[in-house]
């Protein structure tokens, strides 16, 4: 539900939308695909990238990460769980260079 929550609530608006479309890329994992889902290969993989930052088995969500752009295994932020607007914008305002 938190989910759902910041992509209505929070994602589509000012400032967020703006910092989002001009300063990030989107890489989004649904945790929920069975095995047979025609893209679980692809999920598989992100799965990998989601145990490198969280560990193994946790599917906590929301949670957002921020990586570097030259090194993707390194974080430059985490936040986890449902954030109003002025928190959020300033999750994103982390320097990334």
């Amino acid at each position: 539900m938190n989910c759902r929550m910041v992509e209505q609530g929070v994602f589509p608006k000012d400032p967020v939308r703006s910092i989002l479309s001009s300063k990030y890329v989107e890489a989004r994992l649904h945790t929920d695909l069975p095995v047979s889902h025609e893209r679980y290969k692809f999920n598989e993989r992100i799965q990998g990238i989601r145990a490198h930052f969280l560990g193994e088995g946790n599917i906590g969500l929301p949670y957002y990460i921020i990586v570097d752009p030259d090194e993707a295994e390194v974080s430059i932020a985490k936040r986890a769980g449902y954030a109003e607007v002025s928190v959020f914008e300033e999750f994103l305002s982390v320097d990334t260079r």
